[in-house]
This record gives C-alpha cells, sequence and structure tokens, in this order.
C-alpha cells in the first residue's frame, strides 16, 4: 500500500521516534521553476521516517524549514510511504530519513519532480580536491573544464564515484592547475 500526501502545507508534527540517533540527510537544488517533488521512501526491514526542509535540516528543531512529511513510518503502512511539497525556483531542499526508536536498515529514497539537480560538495585537500553528491540522485556524470566562458570545454572526470557514508564520491588530483571547475550533467538515458 503507498500512501500519497497530497503538495498541501500542514504544520509540523513535531518528532516521531526522537530516541533514534540515526539519519541520513540528501540535499537537492531545484531547477529554474517552481516544481512539485514528490518523494517515496521503501524497506521492508527497517522502520524508517522521511521529511523534508527548505534550505537546511536541523536535528535539534524538527519544526525549522519544515516543508513536509511522509505521515507514517515504512513498517507502520506495508513497507512504502510517499509525500509530496512544493519548492520554489532554484531552492535548495533536504529531505531526511530517520530510524524510528532505533530500528534502522536498508532503505530505498527515490525523490522526482521539478528538475531537481543535486548540490555538489567541493572540498579542497591538498593538491586533491574532494567531490561528493547524494546517491538519491541517480543518472549525473561529474564533468570538469579549466575555464568557463559559453563555450567551456566540458569533459567526464574519469575517477569513477565511490559510494561512501550514503553519498557519491571523487577525490580528483589538481596538482599545478590554476583552475578547475567542476558540475553535475544529467545523463541521457
Amino acid at each position: 500500500m503507498v500512501r500519497q500526501r497530497p503538495a498541501l502545507s500542514r504544520p509540523c508534527p513535531g518528532g516521531i521516534g526522537l530516541d533514534s540517533p540515526f539519519y541520513d540527510t540528501f540535499t537537492f537544488r531545484n531547477g529554474p521553476s517552481n516544481a512539485c517533488i514528490n518523494v517515496t521512501l521503501t524497506s521492508s526491514l527497517a522502520d524508517v521516517f522521511s521529511a523534508a526542509y527548505l534550505g537546511s535540516y536541523d536535528p535539534t528543531n524538527l519544526c525549522n524549514n519544515y516543508l513536509g512529511d511522509s505521515g507514517d513510518s515504512t513498517l507502520s503502512v506495508g513497507g512504502v510511504v510517499s509525500y509530496s511539497f512544493t519548492v520554489a525556483s532554484n531552492a535548495v531542499f533536504v529531505v531526511e530519513v530517520n530510524s524510528i526508536f532505533g530500528v534502522n536498515g536498508p532503505y530505498n529514497l527515490s525523490v522526482t519532480g521539478g528538475d531537481c539537480r543535486p548540490v555538489l560538495n567541493i572540498n579542497p585537500s591538498g593538491t586533491n580536491v574532494l567531490l561528493n553528491w547524494t546517491t538519491a540522485a541517480a543518472g549525473y556524470q561529474l564533468e570538469q573544464t579549466n575555464s568557463l566562458p559559453t563555450n567551456a570545454n566540458w569533459s567526464a572526470v574519469p575517477n569513477l564515484p565511490a559510494i561512501v557514508a550514503g553519498k557519491y564520491q571523487v577525490t580528483n588530483g589538481v596538482p599545478g592547475v590554476t583552475n578547475q571547475f567542476y558540475r553535475l550533467r544529467k545523463s541521457v538515458p
């Protein structure tokens, strides 16, 4: 049974399973137009719950930036919960998944709708750069260029991403390079 929550605003319900230390967050940036975002969380083994937040997630204040939630945990409704919310153009939003009362395990998360692009995190580390983005946004190719004119020559980063702490991660060497720019581009199926 799939429960789909309509894209209507409702007040923040507060915490569910507040004694649980386990949670994952997935950060996205919406595309150039307002969008309805659909989230589906599936788990037949774990009791997990999901909520969405505008801009950032604060685990100490679950109602701060609240957009919507699944209403139920996965085990209470047969393993699948869904909900929707709306976000403005170019808005950053965070989808959070937490275990209920410490019962965690594997789950699948699907975030669809609009033109949601994952946020690419870039952190320098000596002569390398560490890049990562959420695994909830499959099908994106990491590309690089050393200039940003309108006709920049983007090429695929040759290093394949590894999955580390729920994110795709690539370490790329940049010794002696003056400028290096990165982007995520949706692969054509």
